[in-house]
């Protein structure tokens, strides 16, 4: 059948399914958009198809509960198209207010720069910080990690099931398995490397530069996920660690809030950077979560320090509807999967209530760079900047522990 007689087809079915026109084009576009995927299997690019890594969603999707709607086989599809259609706006949400920017956010798209953070109070400064807060902690009701466990036993660690349930949440589009979820696997792996200040060892970048907090300036990159990164530098320089800070932006493209390539122009950046520095070990991309619901501030205190919530995020290439992704290949899934794993067990043994449950999607990110590749989510939109700085002394912490030899 030609190409244009199958989107006719599409069209058609779409028609029938749908009663509405809103739904009568989103059922089309998941059929062009299935149908495409098969086809433009090779190319090799993300091309945001992960959509956002917004994992937290309180906006009412206000699906039909009818089970005999729920039992048709493209219900899963209009879910999945939806829930990325969501995820998406929450991600641009700023695009109105961010393109009002002028020139000083868009000065450090040169590259490497390693220029030290702007208002992070280290919790070593003898200032305090005077920020109020309501000291918010997900109760139990809500997805987050507060296990409060110091140690884990050996059955522990070989029980697929508590592990599972208590380190991992995992995305509906993909599955995590017990061949590749394997604890005593991924603490075995020696993740240790020399500490060398004189060659670049960790790279930190920001796929999504425009991530910004409560009280941020979105004029200025340093008030936010950038600035967290400059301080997360400082820290690790401080450890005794070569740090390269790519501070370009991939996400502002011609003066417009664009995440659609971020990842693949991410990934090059970062290649590049490998390929000029191969002393590199460890990558960090380093973000920004979203929360749908803005009146939700969330922290927790760790040494009367005002904490905001930390999460590793882990791409497996493979989701249910496409199985391995080929064409976002990665051969580090299982380092990656260990690096994260071993940074939540030694966060858990000293800083617990602070890490949220490792978040796994089906897609590739920039993680297939380094074997020591890792995304990070830090903070919500509704905490400061500090609060978020404050975790980074947390987060350094137990870098160092999992890292140093």
């Amino acid at each position: 059948m030609s190409g244009k007689k199958k989107i006719g087809k599409m069209f058609v079915i779409a028609l029938l399914l749908c009663p509405s026109v809103n739904r009568f084009l989103d059922v089309a576009l998941i059929l062009y958009e299935t149908n495409c995927e098969l086809v433009g299997a090779n190319n090799n690019t993300d091309s945001e198809i992960a959509g956002t890594e917004l994992v937290y969603d309180y906006v009412e999707k206000g699906k039909n509960s009818d089970k005999k709607w729920q039992s048709d086989p493209f219900y899963a599809m209009l879910t999945e198209a939806d829930n990325e259609k969501e995820q998406n706006e929450d991600n641009n949400r700023e695009i109105s207010k961010d393109n009002g920017k002028d020139s000083t956010s868009k000065d450090n798209d040169s590259g490497v720069d390693n220029t030290k953070d702007k208002g992070c109070i280290s919790k070593n400064s003898e200032n305090e910080s005077t920020e109020e807060t309501d000291n918010d902690v997900y109760d139990e009701s809500e997805e987050t990690l507060a296990i409060g466990t110091k140690t884990f036993t050996d059955e522990q660690l070989k029980d697929y099931n508590y592990l599972y349930n208590t380190f991992y949440t995992v995305d509906s589009t993909t599955m995590l398995s017990d061949e590749l979820l394997n604890g005593e696997k991924f603490l075995a792996k020696d993740l240790t490397i020399d500490k060398n200040p004189k060659v670049p060892q960790i790279l930190i970048l920001h796929t999504h530069s425009q991530e910004f907090f409560a009280d941020s300036d979105v004029n200025d990159i340093t008030t936010g996920i950038v600035g967290v990164g400059d301080y997360l530098t400082e820290l690790l320089t401080k450890k005794g660690y070569n740090v390269i800070h790519d501070r370009s932006i991939y996400d502002y493209v011609d003066g417009i809030l664009d995440r659609n390539n971020a990842y693949t122009l991410a990934s090059e950046g970062a290649k590049k950077i490998i390929e000029d520095n191969p002393t590199i070990e460890i990558v960090i991309d380093l973000h920004r979560d979203g929360i749908g619901d803005e009146s939700k501030h969330i922290t927790t205190d760790v040494a009367g320090q005002t904490v905001a919530p930390v999460m590793f995020f882990n791409g497996i290439s493979y989701t249910n509807k496409l199985g391995n992704i080929e064409y976002l290949y990665n051969p580090y899934i299982e380092d990656n999967l260990a690096t994260s794993f071993q940074l939540k067990i030694k966060a858990e043994e000293y800083y617990p209530n602070v890490f949220r449950k490792i978040y796994i999607k089906g897609y590739r990110y920039v993680l297939h760079l380094k074997p020591r590749s890792m995304l990070i989510e830090a903070g919500f939109q509704t905490n400061t900047k500090q609060e978020v700085c404050n975790s980074m002394d947390i987060l350094a912490d137990i870098f160092d522990m999992v890292f140093a030899k």
